[in-house]
């Protein structure tokens, strides 16, 4: 989960995904209404095939975050 910048309420959440079978949007917005409550649900499903990683090999939230923005304004 990443945050992203909304216009006027500050940052929302959005679900970067690397799916590791055939998971599609659908099934996953099915899925989440069962086991999450309404404001912990991410109002944005990304499909990545893999997420940029920093120089130690973690995870790099702010890359994630540009592609998002970046994919926002496209």
């Amino acid at each position: 989960m990443v945050g992203f910048a909304k216009l006027t309420e500050g940052e929302d959440m959005a679900a970067i995904i690397v799916p590791s079978s055939n998971l599609t949007e659908a099934a996953l917005v099915a899925h989440c209404p069962a086991r999450l409550s309404p404001d912990k649900r991410p109002r944005k499903s990304v499909f990545m095939r893999e997420l940029p990683r920093n120089a130690n090999g973690k995870i790099s939230r702010a890359k994630l975050r540009q592609q998002l923005e970046s994919a926002s304004e496209a």
